[in-house]
């Protein structure tokens, strides 16, 4: 999946935004995450990324501008996140992310894209 993510960030030439590293849903605790072995993965392959993750970063913001939006936490919160307009959606969770108007969705396993 992380080559996914860099993959799509490549096709769409849009940076990667993590959302979420806590190690579950709605908790602040990040040790044995999969957003932290993502964020690891990333950062030995040389690719930027930001991470939003109001639980375990609560100082962090999400972008205004266009992502490529790797969900690896599935907060609740993230269920009625507003995202930028002309950003891609990897949801390995489908968790739920409110498919909205001018946004991409990749459903990592099943290889759709569903505008």
């Amino acid at each position: 999946q992380a080559e996914l993510a860099i993959q799509t960030s490549q096709r769409y030439q849009l940076p990667i935004c993590l959302l979420g590293i806590a190690y579950k849903p709605d908790v602040n605790l990040s040790v044995g995450s999969p957003g932290l072995l993502l964020a690891s993965f990333l950062q030995q392959k040389g690719v930027d990324y930001t991470i939003f993750d109001p639980y375990c970063l609560p100082e962090s913001s999400l972008p205004m501008s266009p992502h490529v939006f790797f969900v690896s936490t599935n907060h609740t919160s993230f269920k009625s996140i507003d995202l930028p307009k002309g950003s891609v959606v990897l949801d390995p969770w489908q968790s739920g992310v409110a498919e909205q108007e001018d946004l991409i969705f990749v459903k990592p396993g099943r290889m759709k894209l569903s505008v």
